[in-house]
């Protein structure tokens, strides 16, 4: 998880860097199907302010974009209020700062992993090329969600299958009905531990 966290911060500071904007901010999408603000790039002041609450999915811009999967562009005129959320009102006062909203959804054909959020106080648009990379960057955090998802995964069904072999092992031995009830919870119980 530390290694997950470490690559999304970079990408996230990367981002932030060579677009010049001060927040990059990325929703992780849970499985009790709500999303988490989970990553920031390291000066992000909005991040303390935006974890605080999980959205639903279609809720506010946010959860819009999780649902459609399609990325939405702001402007501080068009943007709106804390985001279409009623549980932001820290917003309110910090969000004029900004510029510039970009929400992309980071996706692939068949499932959504999260959003990804641009804020900018200097730029007040960006450029056709620039949502590009930020598409592309957007697809990229999506793999790395992906991955980690499948590493988890991957663990515990070979956590699963150890305790089974454990298990199959004790049961065709010649071991005494007594002897076995005590060893079933020491499998268990180590399994667990591996899990």
């Amino acid at each position: 998880n530390l290694e997950l966290s470490s690559r999304i911060s970079s990408i996230l500071n990367i981002i932030s860097a060579d677009l010049n904007v001060e927040e990059a901010i990325v929703y992780t999408f849970d499985k009790d199907k709500r999303l988490t603000c989970r990553y920031a790039n390291e000066k992000s002041v909005l991040f303390s302010i935006l974890n605080r609450y999980r959205c639903h999915i279609g809720e506010g811009v946010i959860g819009s974009v999780a649902q459609k999967r399609s990325p939405q562009f702001y402007t501080r005129k068009d943007i709106p209020p804390r985001f279409g959320c009623l549980f932001y009102p820290e917003l309110d006062d910090i969000v004029e700062n900004y510029r510039e909203f970009s929400f992309l959804p980071l996706s692939d054909d068949s499932y959504i992993y999260g959003v990804l959020i641009i804020c900018s106080v200097s730029r007040d648009l960006l450029h056709e090329t620039e949502k590009a990379l930020l598409s592309v960057l957007s697809r990229e955090i999506g793999g790395i969600l992906h991955s980690f998802e499948l590493i988890l995964s991957s663990k515990k069904r070979i956590s699963e299958l150890a305790m089974l072999s454990e298990l199959g092992k004790v049961l065709i031995s010649n071991v005494e009905p007594g002897d076995l009830m005590n060893n079933l919870p020491l499998i268990i119980a180590r399994s667990l531990n591996d899990a």
